[in-house]
């Protein structure tokens, strides 16, 4: 099982624990394998630290790379990319780091940055295999919740589907933007291969397509309102409106 965070720079619970306002050498990250059947002494677990990376913040302090507050998810080969992390300072910035985590050598792969920061974005796998890469804050902080929408590896480049094929690809800008205004929302991939998204806001969701049609198109469904409660003093809240994102070839 793979674990990754930060570097705590406070051991105070009460305080904030993590390097989110530091910049420069403090503000790094940590990763462990950790085998359950080791049960969880310090034999259990085994360090597999993220690629040493000089953060582009003006220190010139080469660290492990802060990928935390990032996003995630599985390739079809079963590797796992990581997208964003923190910057440091501003409440929140997002680091425009791309990292590959193979499995079976234990070894992290760096890929060329994304084009924006991001600070706790969402990362799903499509259908096609291929992840899309929404929201987080931006490398400008706090506030600033990116509405670009990226996708790994570049539709240029091969999907890896078998272990030992370590994707070495660039992002590429989906053509349609999120609707999110906040960050992390919850991304599902559904069964006719759209992806939908849920965010934190009541219009805030919408869906895109991967597949190959042409596009843009895009329309905003109808809000639709819950059936009311059967008590009358009961509060009655509006679904959220749906948008449907420009498809993609």
């Amino acid at each position: 099982m793979l674990l990754f965070s930060f570097e705590s720079v406070q051991s105070d619970p009460t305080q904030e624990t993590a390097p989110t306002n530091i910049i420069g050498r403090a503000n790094a990250g940590r990763a462990y394998l950790w085998d359950p059947k080791l049960g969880t002494g310090p034999n259990a677990f085994k360090a597999v630290p993220p690629p040493t990376t000089d953060m582009p913040d003006g220190k010139n302090q080469p660290r492990p790379a802060p990928f935390f507050c990032a996003g995630h998810s599985f390739l079809p080969n079963g590797m796992l990319g990581v997208f964003g992390g923190n910057l440091g300072g501003n409440g929140g910035a997002g680091a425009k780091l791309s990292l590959i985590f193979d499995p079976w050598t234990e070894q992290w792969t760096r890929n060329p940055d994304m084009s924006v920061g991001r600070w706790y974005p969402s990362v799903v796998t499509m259908a096609d295999g291929r992840q899309l890469i929404m929201s987080g804050q931006s490398d400008i902080g706090w506030g600033t919740p990116t509405p670009v929408v990226e996708r790994f590896p570049a539709k240029s480049y091969p999907v890896p589907v078998s272990p030992g094929q370590v994707p070495r690809a660039p992002v590429d800008r989906f053509r349609a933007d999120a609707p999110f205004t906040t960050d992390y929302p919850q991304l599902f991939a559904l069964n006719d291969g759209k992806v939908y998204g849920l965010g934190r806001t009541p219009t805030s969701s919408g869906g895109s397509t991967p597949g190959p049609r042409p596009g843009p198109t895009c329309r905003r469904a109808p809000t639709r309102s819950r059936p009311a409660a059967p008590a009358s003093t009961a509060p009655r809240w509006p679904c959220p409106a749906a948008t449907r994102a420009p498809t993609r070839r």
